[in-house]
């Protein structure tokens, strides 16, 4: 799963966005859940215009729930 955030693209899973043990109701599930009605870019990613440095500790996050180890201190 591609995902452009700010014009940087990530790859992940549905699994990691949607089953984080950590978050839940968030906009992942609303786009997995159909729910949701955001763009695509050209070539049909989903696009989020977010800061994509910051999105990179929010999957880091969801991906194994801790955030220290990711941020620059």
């Amino acid at each position: 799963l591609y995902i452009n955030v700010g014009g940087k693209l990530f790859t992940t899973s549905s699994i990691t966005l949607i089953n984080s043990l950590y978050e839940k109701n968030t906009l992942f599930d609303k786009i997995f859940s159909k729910k949701s009605n955001l763009i695509k870019d050209k070539n049909n990613n989903y696009f989020i215009d977010r800061n994509q440095k910051l999105f990179n500790y929010i999957l880091e996050w969801m991906r194994t729930g801790i955030l220290d180890d990711f941020i620059d201190k």
